[in-house]
């Protein structure tokens, strides 16, 4: 029987999720990481096992139909030992290392991106990918400080408490009451311009804590073209995933 952790087809990679519960029938869906098989609790295991098989047939067959209908599918990166993963200006060699820990593990040192796993967790991309982001997300801190102090400096001098990169699929930023600046991970995968748009966004929440039209003038003011830059987000949001 295949590895029933990971299911991947067309470039694609889903985490699967085979959950046992009080029901009369199985039941199979297909989100955008993952592969959920419902299996009702009194199945044996060999019944079990084959409702996984015929629940990647299914997958497939959904797979393949949604790219026919030109349906958007979420990219999902693959991670693996010696290719190299590019974000912004950088290249960095990845290297996973198996190793008798509980937790992933990793960091960035100068071209090189060391993703350390569990024994046997080498090709959970899921996982890997939120310990990609989490590294990249202290790599590049310091590269979005830059942009908000300079903005911030330039048209708003507001007092700002903290700036955080986090793994938010949600939005794309958030400003607190408490004046926190958090930013998606994901906005490292858009161009320069775009990046600027949603520091400068976030930063003028801090004037006006809201989206009326004074928000929306302040924004204008500084970035007249900011419609553009929410077009690219909106239509490209699938492509910075991790």
């Amino acid at each position: 029987m295949p590895d029933t952790s990971i299911f991947e087809y067309q470039n694609l990679s889903y985490k699967l999720r085979v959950i046992k519960e009080w029901r009369s029938n199985t039941r199979y869906s297909l989100g955008s990481k993952f592969l959920t098989i419902r299996i009702p609790k009194f199945y044996p295991k060999h019944l079990s096992e084959f409702h996984i098989e015929a629940a990647y047939d299914w997958a497939r067959q959904q797979i393949d139909k949604r790219i026919s209908q030109g349906k958007t599918i979420v990219l999902s990166r693959k991670y693996i030992d010696g290719d190299v993963f590019k974000i912004r200006d950088r290249a960095f060699r990845i290297r996973i290392i198996e190793k008798n820990i509980k937790q992933f593990a990793g960091k960035a040192i100068q071209n090189t991106l060391i993703l350390e796993c569990p024994p046997g967790k080498s090709k959970d991309h899921l996982s890997l990918s939120k310990l990609v982001s989490r590294v990249m997300g202290k790599y590049f801190k310091a590269y979005i400080e830059e942009k908000v102090n300079f903005y911030n400096d330039l048209h708003f001098q507001e007092e700002i408490n903290t700036v955080r990169l986090k793994n938010n699929k949600s939005n794309w930023g958030s400003c607190s009451s408490n004046r926190n600046l958090n930013f998606s991970t994901r906005l490292l995968f858009a161009p320069e311009e775009v990046v600027d748009y949603v520091v400068i966004h976030e930063l003028a929440h801090l004037k006006e804590m809201n989206h009326s039209s004074s928000f929306w003038n302040i924004v204008r003011a500084i970035k007249p073209n900011y419609k553009e830059q929410e077009r690219w987000l909106k239509e490209n949001h699938h492509l910075c995933d991790f």
